[in-house]
């Protein structure tokens, strides 16, 4: 306007589809939308700036990993058969259970605040 303030608003979304977490595909993260909001006023010497970050509240878990864990092991039973001609006899084989452990990262829930700036 005519006193050179400038009015802005900015909403910026992002969409993240579904997503494994390790090769073998067991566990995922779901697909989720993300949006935030910023309305502000500016001028030379200040700004000041509602916002708005997670603006659904969308609690999906964004981030997560997995733990230490043997690929794709529990306790199971095999036989180990050999060759024609082998003079080692089949055996039984055995395998460990360990459990692949997952951790997630809990998401920010909506945060509402305002912003004053000042330049001196």
């Amino acid at each position: 306007g005519a006193t050179g303030n400038m009015l802005f608003v900015d909403l910026d979304a992002n969409w993240q589809d579904k997503r494994f977490l390790e090769d073998d595909n067991t566990a995922f993260i779901n697909s989720y939308w993300l949006a935030n909001l910023r309305v502000g006023l500016e001028s030379k010497k200040w700004s000041v700036t509602a916002y708005v970050d997670n603006l659904s509240d969308d609690r999906t878990i964004r981030s997560a990993g997995s733990g230490p864990a043997i690929y794709a092991s529990d306790f199971r039973f095999g036989f180990f058969i050999n060759p024609v001609g082998s003079a080692a006899a089949t055996r039984v084989i055995a395998a460990p259970s360990i459990p692949t452990t997952v951790f997630a990262d809990l998401p920010s829930p909506r945060t509402i605040g305002l912003r004053f700036n000042y330049k001196f």
